[in-house]
């Protein structure tokens, strides 16, 4: 989804297409364990 490095007062957005569990982390961190991190469900409209 995003390779890029972040500056401050950055943005970013994703319009997820399909249904589904997306899990997601940091990199800056290293891993998921690390620092931030999270779950995205996208269900069918």
């Amino acid at each position: 989804m995003l390779d890029a490095a972040f500056q401050p007062k950055d943005k970013y957005s994703y319009v997820f297409t399909t249904p589904g569990t997306y899990i997601y982390y940091c990199t800056i961190h290293g891993t998921s364990k690390a620092g931030m991190f999270g779950t995205i469900v996208v269900t069918a409209p």
